[in-house]
């Protein structure tokens, strides 16, 4: 067995494995996971998973590393197959190359609009273009969600992707201790050093709108940290926390395992396991936490907060950080460069991972050097990452994303979970996992580790697999990048505008359902009030600006609470377009689909359609918002079915590289058996 690599200093392997687990989600996912999950009442459940699944898995997984490296494996296939002396455990093995190998292949162009922006907030790119819905408009443009809009092409998308693939790589072609390390200890310290000084920034807003006393950081704090007990006998916000442990810890990846198998035999994988894990949830509960849900209910409120994080993580940590920092000036460039690099780095210290433990199995199983192996995995990224990026837009990435990025992360945690206690055994796993650590390990976990983690595991799986994989594999739920319209989330600007260029008034529109009489009357009477307060602001030139951007978030909300009411209202009295017009609609909708103009308003043709189809009904102005609410599902509609045959082509394409894999193992199995019990281990 020939000599491996090994860690230059136990810093820069702490630091190395906290990028490893430190991405874009702990600055990303998090907060949309928390915003989205009651708040405080998520932490709880986030740190009972941290405690009873994220410790325990980290230091199953360093130890699998570090057990595998002596045997020089630095991939799955081989740690299993040492672990388990089953003809079948190497190929279980395959579950976590695939899963690290697939989700690179996206992550890696997701990465690249950090740089993007970074560069963007340099050059001041998007300052000054407006608020929420211009700047989602920015970023679908950009990444080509959407045909029209700031880029009219995507080839700045297509640079920036290009730039981050061949930084990887060149990280990568340095090896563990001349490229992932040195790069782990200059990017680590400057990522906590830009977040650190965010953060900072972040406590000096304080109330941006006094008179919005409630939009304030500190609220911001209290929603995250502030718990409501009675929302923790809703399954989904634990099911939520659990998810969000596996993202966040990189845990099921085989990434771990992979530099873990350059340790020494009898290198300490207990504190250095507690510290990884430690210095992760730092960035992600304390910078993570205080940067993007403060700030975010400072400007935006927390209704406003929970919105745009429900519309998903580039909506708040994109879209509403770009609104914020334009508020900022000069200054807000500056922060915004400081953000995105920091999310760049952030994601390179992942992404860098995800493609080792693929070319440790090539060196070591097909006796590759070091340089053709990174190179054959660099022009095979290269290649398939064009996948993601021209077919982002038709559901390719969310599939990927959801089938190795979700369900496989706990399928893998659970083999190797269940291989490490039951099969190596818990008693030999006990006493390696010790093996020179540099802490006593309570011996609780030794009964958590054998059962409650996989008990867990089985419960998050069970569940998984009937809501969310029997109906993803089904296709009854597309996940949609951004697009224009939403059929959940019909954008109110474009409701103003199309109410606006056709002179109608929603404020004053007649109501049809005297039950919710009151409550459209008072949001009525809110509405009227906002606009004039807007406009003695306006009059009075005082903070217009942010003044503005909170009195038209009031003004979305109250407009989609209104609408909806009223839509209640027609669905209460079974008042709705009949088969044949919706049919109608249908086929002059896609005839007309490509007349919405880049902000999204109706032309005339459009509009003639609405009228004559509303003319039969006794409210035209409900009726014709209605209408352009169907027209909105329509489109939707349209998109999604545009979407099937990309999403089977993401499954075919998925299934082509297990298939490979698979082919990859038995090869090499079979050209070159390890002979375990030969090997001199010292």
């Amino acid at each position: 067995m020939s000599e491996r690599e090994q860690w230059g200093s136990r810093i820069g392997l702490i630091l190395a494995m906290a990028g490893n687990a430190v991405g874009i989600g702990n600055f990303l996912r998090f907060p949309v996971q928390a915003a989205t999950n009651g708040g405080g009442a998520f932490m709880i459940p986030y740190f009972i998973a941290f405690v009873l699944l994220a410790i325990p898995l980290m230091w199953v997984e360093w130890t699998i590393g570090r057990h595998g490296g002596r045997y020089g494996h630095g991939s799955l296939p081989g740690m299993f197959d040492v672990m388990w002396k089953h003809p079948i455990a190497k190929y279980l093995g395959i579950f976590g190359l695939f899963t690290s190998t697939i989700i690179m292949i996206y992550y890696t162009y997701l990465v690249s609009w950090m740089l993007g922006f970074s560069f963007f907030s340099m050059t001041g790119e998007y300052m000054g273009i407006g608020g929420i819905d211009e700047m989602a408009n920015f970023l679908g443009s950009y990444s080509g969600s959407i045909e029209q809009g700031h880029f009219h092409s995507t080839w700045p998308a297509y640079l920036f992707l290009l730039v981050t693939v061949a930084f990887n790589f060149y990280i990568l072609s340095k090896g563990i201790r001349g490229g992932i390390e040195k790069f782990a200890k200059v990017a680590l310290p400057l990522l906590f050093l830009f977040a650190t000084a965010i953060a900072i920034w972040v406590f000096t807003v304080g109330t941006p709108d006094p008179s919005v006393p409630g939009n304030s950081v500190m609220n911001g704090l209290a929603f995250i940290w502030n718990p409501n007990f009675s929302e923790l006998s809703n399954a989904k916000i634990w099911l939520a926390a659990a998810g969000q442990v596996f993202f966040t810890l990189s845990v099921g990846m085989g990434t771990l395992q992979a530099y873990a198998s350059y340790l020494k035999s009898k290198q300490d994988v207990a504190l250095s396991g507690l510290a990884t894990a430690s210095v992760n949830e730092f960035a992600e509960v304390i910078l993570g936490g205080t940067i993007a849900i403060p700030i975010a209910v400072a400007f935006f409120g927390i209704v406003g907060t929970q919105e745009i994080a429900s519309e998903g993580a580039f909506n708040l940590g994109i879209v509403s950080m770009g609104v914020i920092f334009q508020e900022m000036g000069n200054f807000g460039q500056s922060l915004g460069f400081m953000w995105f690099f920091l999310l760049f780095f952030a994601g390179v210290t992942s992404s860098v991972a995800m493609a080792q433990p693929l070319i440790s199995f090539l060196k070591e199983q097909f006796k590759f050097n070091h340089q053709k192996a990174t190179a054959l995995i660099g022009l095979f990224i290269l290649a398939t990452t064009h996948l993601a990026f021209f077919w982002n837009r038709f559901g390719f990435v969310d599939e990927m994303d959801y089938w190795a990025g979700t369900f496989m992360l706990v399928i893998v945690s659970l083999i190797e979970i269940i291989i490490f206690g039951w099969f190596f055994g818990i008693d030999k796993g006990w006493k390696e996992m010790n093996r020179g650590a540099d802490i006593k390990i309570p011996n609780i976990f030794k009964f958590i580790i054998k059962y409650v983690t996989p008990g867990y595991l089985f419960l998050i799986l069970g569940f998984w697999t009937v809501q969310e994989a029997i109906p993803t594999l089904n296709m009854e739920k597309l996940n949609t990048p951004t697009e224009m319209f939403s059929v959940s989330k019909i954008k109110s600007n474009d409701i103003k505008s199309y109410l606006d260029d056709n002179n109608l008034n929603l404020v004053h529109a007649s109501i049809i359902s005297t039950s919710s009489k009151s409550g459209l009357d008072s949001i009525r009477i809110k509405l009227i009030e906002l606009n004039a307060k807007k406009k003695s602001f306006n009059e009075n030139k005082t903070k217009v600006s942010i003044i503005n951007m909170n009195i038209e978030n009031q003004i979305d909300k109250y407009i989609k609470t209104y609408l909806n009411l009223n839509l209640n209202s027609l669905r209460n009295q079974k008042i709705k377009i009949s088969h044949n017009e919706l049919n109608n609609l249908k086929e002059r909708y896609l005839a007309l689909r490509d007349t919405f103009n880049k902000d999204g308003k109706l032309d005339e043709s459009l509009l003639l359609l609405t009228n004559t189809l509303s003319s039969s009904f006794g409210n035209p102005d409900l009726y014709k918002v209605l209408l352009f609410i169907r027209t909105a599902e329509l489109h939707k509609d349209n998109l999604n079915q545009s979407k099937i045959p990309y999403v089977w082509l993401a499954r075919l394409f998925m299934l082509i590289v297990t298939i490979i894999l698979i082919w990859m193992v038995k090869i090499a199995w079979k050209r070159n058996k390890p002979n375990y019990e030969n090997l001199d281990l010292g």
